[in-house]
Parts: C-alpha cells; structure tokens; sequence
C-alpha cells in the first residue's frame, strides 16, 4: 500500500522509476534495483538513461530533466553531498515553474517527490 502511494506523485512514474534507481544504485541496494528496472522501463524510462545511472556514465546527451535528476542524485548522495550551482538553478528552475501551475500542496509533494523520493534507501538498509 504504502508502495502505490509513494508511485502516485506529481514527478509522474518515468521521474518517479529514475529517482528510484537513482536511490538504489548509490546505496548498492539490488534488490531495489531489481525491481524498479523493469519498472522504469515499463514505465517509459529509455535504457540510455538506465545505462547512464547503472554504469555511472556521462549525462550529456539524455534530456535535460533525466539529466538534472542524475546529476542531483550522484552530487547529494556522493562526496560532499551537495548541489552545484548549476544543478540547483536548474532544479529551482523546474520548481518555479511547476508551482506557476500547481496548486501549493502539489508544489510540497513535488519537492518532496523529487528530493526525498528514495532518502527512505539508507533508512532500510540501517534496519529503521
């Protein structure tokens, strides 16, 4: 239940599947990854996107959005753990002009959607 729930955000199921797998390949968890690669392809993901987080390749010629989340993922979960400037005028970007057309709870959904949807990975694999 809480599954379905979590799949029916305004980021919609191809943003949802790559933020999934993004989560899953930078805490190695396989069994997350098993399963939401063939839902990312069911859901429309292109295999160059699935390829680009699987193999850590470059991002340069996917779309600006899968692109962006890719980039947002690897600079929060990796090193430093923070955005670039440009990744974040890029994500505030799509932010400000989703908000022009939500209403504000979806602007909520939408943040926590993109920023959160797989913070939960660390949370299960430390046993909380």
């Amino acid at each position: 239940m809480l599954n379905q729930a979590l799949r029916k955000t305004v980021i919609g199921q191809q943003y949802f599947e790559i933020c999934a797998l993004i989560g899953a390949w930078e805490f190695d968890q396989q069994y997350e990854w098993s399963g939401h690669e063939p839902g990312a392809l069911r859901a429309g993901v292109s295999q160059n996107v699935i390829d680009a987080i699987k193999y850590n390749r470059g991002v340069e010629e996917l779309g600006d959005k899968e692109a962006t989340l890719i980039l947002m993922g690897r600079q929060l979960f990796r090193g430093n753990h923070q955005l670039s400037s440009p990744v974040w005028a890029k994500i505030g970007s799509a932010v400000r002009r989703r908000r022009h057309t939500r209403s504000h709870d979806d602007h909520g959904r939408l943040h926590n959607g993109c920023y959160l949807i797989e913070c939960r990975q660390p949370a299960i694999a430390a046993g909380s």
